[in-house]
């Protein structure tokens, strides 16, 4: 290339850069000089050539359509917090009126499936003071080989929600682990480990990943105190 067709690419391309700058710098530029729009075509992927004006006018279209959505998701997302936020003020008012853990088991089971959608309910305690008061398979030892695929979960003692893994679903679920498509896994205590209780749903939807963590910590905890309140009355005096 000769040097006077490079130099002639450099002057364009500096004076493409100038005009922008100067188009950004005076917005105003086709107000003063409105009939310039009608001579500016702007390529289209379809291959027609449009104007600015609708060219401008379908940017600000799909901007508008963007921020509608947004907003749409918002404004979904606001709602099922509020039903949420009312949900969990249904279980905190029923567990007040427990009189004993067996109540407050119930409660938990029956909230859960009548208000959160689940289809199974589980606990796993692993304190023996309720022995003789909860089913068999809802006691078990820190130490139990199936606990491995727990690990990491207990651990951390934070909520879990989501897809969970075989191993933990054939632990929980027995023969209904198959069915269950989404679940929860609820930690109950951080200090005091008492155990966990796990929420299962057919639904793959029903309990997606890192939804709702606050209000999952918040139901944690209330249930966890609830429980250690209940299990203190069992334990013996003096």
């Amino acid at each position: 290339m000769s040097n006077q067709a490079s130099e002639s690419i450099t002057v364009a391309v500096m004076d493409e850069e100038s005009i922008a700058e100067y188009l950004v710098d005076n917005p105003d530029f086709f107000e003063r000089n409105p009939d310039l729009l009608a001579d500016i075509r702007v390529p289209h992927p379809s291959g027609d050539a449009v104007s600015l004006v609708e060219r401008q006018i379908a940017q600000l279209r799909s901007r508008n359509q963007d921020i509608h959505s947004k907003l749409q998701n918002l404004i979904e997302v606001a709602r099922e917090n509020d039903h949420l936020s009312e949900r969990v003020q249904f279980l905190t008012l029923a567990l007040l009126d427990a009189d004993n853990l067996e109540d407050c088991l119930q409660t938990i089971r029956d909230v859960f499936r009548n208000k959160f959608g689940a289809d199974c309910v589980e606990f796993r305690f692993f304190t023996h003071a309720a022995a003789g008061r909860l089913a068999e398979n809802e006691l078990t030892d820190p130490a139990d080989p199936g606990l491995a695929s727990f690990e990491n979960f207990l651990q951390v003692a934070k909520p879990v929600s989501g897809r969970l893994k075989q191993a933990q679903l054939d632990y929980l679920f027995g023969d209904r682990s198959q069915e269950v498509k989404s679940a929860v896994l609820l930690p109950l205590g951080e200090t005091e480990k008492l155990g966990f209780l796990a929420i299962g749903s057919f639904d793959p939807l029903r309990f997606r990943g890192g939804a709702g963590t606050s209000f999952l910590t918040h139901i944690c905890e209330l249930i966890a105190a609830m429980l250690a309140r209940q299990l203190r009355k069992l334990e013996p005096v003096g």
